[in-house]
């Protein structure tokens, strides 16, 4: 018989952002907002394209911010594609 061990996720040195979102209160597209904005923050892991949220590292993090928004990117261009103008940097 294998024994398993459940760490809880207080104890954890990295969270899945699904853990995060429970742990921090915090809803998962928010989350995976903030990881897409800064993918090389310091609160972050990377095992090849899945992220971890380093717990400790990301409780620092916070305890600095006010609020937890996501930063709005502005677009600094209009282009017109046929009679749709749109932002430069979200035209695909």
């Amino acid at each position: 018989m294998e024994k398993t061990y459940e760490i809880p996720i207080w104890r954890k040195y990295t969270l899945s952002v699904e853990e995060a979102a429970m742990y921090f209160r915090i809803g998962e597209n928010k989350l995976r907002s903030l990881i897409n904005e800064d993918k090389n923050a310091d609160y972050l892991l990377w095992n090849g394209n899945r992220v971890q949220i380093k717990r400790a590292k990301f409780e620092q993090y916070i305890d600095k911010l006010e609020t937890v928004e996501v930063l709005k990117k502005r677009c600094p261009t209009n282009i017109t594609i046929g009679n749709d103008a749109k932002c430069a940097a979200n035209a695909e």
